[in-house]
């Protein structure tokens, strides 16, 4: 009686067993079935964002060229300032010069006007006097 007993316990939990078994069973392959969709969800979201992160270093080496194309025209620009900077110094600095060359010549006119003057003033009396001689 005992070993029907134990049989029939035995039976009683292996029928258990077998019925809890599939239902284990199924809750863990809709498990399986969710984290395999979150590590599809996962790899979507991974695909994503290193598609994003190409494109960005993309624009990233675009704006790099950029800069470095602007870099040199500053330094192009700057270049040009300095030589006009350094031209027009010199315009001015002749400017300057022809200024005070212009300024002695109407000085020295003005004295050439002065000595005709006093010569035809001379003139004039040096006729005078022959007049008043004759």
């Amino acid at each position: 009686m005992k070993n029907k007993t134990c049989r029939g316990l035995l039976l009683s939990f292996l029928i258990t067993g077998l019925t809890v078994t599939p239902c284990y069973a199924a809750a863990t392959q809709n498990k399986i079935s969710d984290v395999k969709s979150q590590k599809q969800e996962t790899q979507s979201s991974l695909d994503e964002a290193q598609s994003r992160i190409h494109s960005l270093e993309a624009k990233k080496d675009n704006l790099e060229a950029y800069l470095t194309e602007l870099d040199d025209q500053l330094s192009d620009l700057s270049e040009n300032l300095s030589d006009l900077q350094i031209k027009s110094d010199a315009k001015q600095s002749e400017l300057q010069e022809l200024e005070k060359e212009a300024e002695l010549e109407r000085e020295l006119i003005k004295e050439k006007k002065k000595i005709e003057q006093e010569k035809e003033k001379q003139r004039k009396e040096e006729e005078k006097e022959k007049l008043k001689e004759q």
